[in-house]
């Protein structure tokens, strides 16, 4: 069993007296594993969050376009 675990996710860190066990390594793998799944998941979100942004950008510079027309027609007027 190790001694020591990293600060951030808590894996095995062995000292050269630890025993090292296999479930440890399975432990090590399931955080890692979930860790990994969550960022997938983060990335996926914040890609559709870009989508969502892009199309909102572009759909305020065509009510921009329209409502400088719509302008200057009515000045015409």
């Amino acid at each position: 069993m190790a001694t020591n675990h990293t600060e951030h996710y808590g894996l095995s860190q062995w000292e050269a007296t630890d025993a090292v066990l296999r479930t440890d390594f399975n432990e090590d793998n399931a955080k890692i594993d979930a860790e990994l799944a969550r960022l997938e998941k983060e990335k996926t979100n914040l890609s559709t969050f870009g989508v969502i942004v892009d199309t909102l950008s572009a759909t305020n510079g065509r009510l921009n376009d329209l409502t400088a027309r719509v302008e200057a027609l009515e000045a015409k007027m």
